[in-house]
């Protein structure tokens, strides 16, 4: 049943989003070749031109940023707290299950979304720079970022995207607690808890954290332990009030 909830997890992405992605692939591509072009001839094209193209393609980044989280948001919403919540509440699934399935493809899809705009914002400057130059340059990546730190930066990027999405779970869920205005309370639970979160974890990054020390091992293994621990609180709490406090109007 586990392995089914995935299924229809994935389902749920329209043709839409990726063509919203492959758009901005695209445009990021033509946009390339047009730096390329004015840098090696100035005077070819007119510079109105990649400027309406930087628009589209900071356009396309940004909806396809949002609509990401909006699928996030919806899928989790609306299949337990709006009108498709009592059918899959009385799934033959453990809230558990419920909210791992829905975690696992956020995750996939952040991880899709995040990987489409590193490539294109790659794609803006390999024409300009050279496939043979970017090879030559990408072992040097070692010198600044040890392989051991490389790891440990996935792992980070990895456990960041878990705990955020967990975070909006926990505050949509938060937001439930309330009798009216429960979208608007999610939101004020979303932003208290970041500026909570702020406050507590600055203080102790500046104590035990030098600032020669930032984006060293000791950093991300504490913001790894960090999101560890984010996480585990968010889960619990969200699975808490989905089970204890959930009351559906």
């Amino acid at each position: 049943m586990f392995s089914k909830l995935l299924k229809y997890e994935l389902k749920f992405v329209g043709k839409w989003y990726f063509a919203l992605n492959t758009g901005l692939l695209l445009i990021a591509a033509l946009l390339g070749f047009v730096i390329k072009s004015l840098d090696t001839n100035p005077q070819s094209m007119n510079e109105i031109i990649p400027f309406f193209l930087f628009l589209i393609l900071g356009a396309l980044i940004a909806s396809s940023w949002l609509a990401t989280i909006t699928i996030i948001v919806k899928r989790f919403y609306s299949h337990i707290f709006g009108r498709e919540g009592y059918l899959t509440l009385t799934l033959p699934v453990s809230i558990h299950q419920i909210i791992i399935s829905k975690l696992l493809v956020s995750v996939l899809w952040s991880i899709f979304n995040t990987l489409v705009i590193l490539i294109s914002i790659g794609l803006l400057f390999l024409p300009s720079v050279g496939i043979k130059e970017t090879l030559i340059f990408l072992p040097s990546i070692n010198d600044v970022l040890p392989f051991n730190n490389l790891l440990l930066l996935i792992f980070y990027t990895f456990m960041s995207n878990i705990s955020g999405n967990l975070l909006i779970y926990f505050a949509l869920s938060i937001g439930q607690l309330f009798s009216d205005h429960r979208i608007l309370m999610s939101f004020v639970a979303y932003f208290s808890i970041i500026i909570a979160l702020i406050l507590f974890t600055t203080p102790l990054l500046e104590k035990f954290m030098p600032y020669d020390d930032l984006f060293s091992t000791p950093f991300f293994i504490y913001y790894i332990l960090a999101f560890v621990i984010e996480s585990s609180i968010f889960y619990f709490g969200t699975a808490y009030i989905i089970k204890n406090k959930l009351n559906l109007q």
